[in-house]
């Protein structure tokens, strides 16, 4: 089979802190357990949630965007290995923090 370049799907591509976004990737082993996280490039980087995927190596899960998040970093999520590694295996577009206005 092929390797084919994953991606992680982020729905809705933006929100504000606080607000639950739902996380999915496929084509991974199937009943595996795997992490979805949150980081910014040249800031933190935060496990959201631990998920184990589907008999068809699909993997969906609904997160809620930290508190440390800010607009003016590059922010993304990620889905990395759950064997204690945490090793990174793909990354969502770049996910916009929409400022709350009081």
């Amino acid at each position: 089979m092929k390797n084919q370049e994953r991606s992680v799907s982020v729905s809705p591509s933006s929100a504000k802190i606080g607000e639950e976004v739902t996380v999915s990737i496929g084509q991974l082993f199937p009943n595996t357990l795997f992490l979805i996280g949150f980081g910014a490039l040249g800031g933190n980087q935060e496990i959201l949630s631990e998920i184990t995927t589907n008999s068809d190596g699909e993997l969906e899960g609904t997160v809620t965007v930290p508190i440390w998040a800010t607009s003016d970093l590059a922010n993304f999520f990620f889905v990395a290995s759950g064997d204690g590694l945490q090793q990174p295996i793909a990354y969502s577009e770049e996910f916009e923090i929409i400022d709350s206005q009081l």
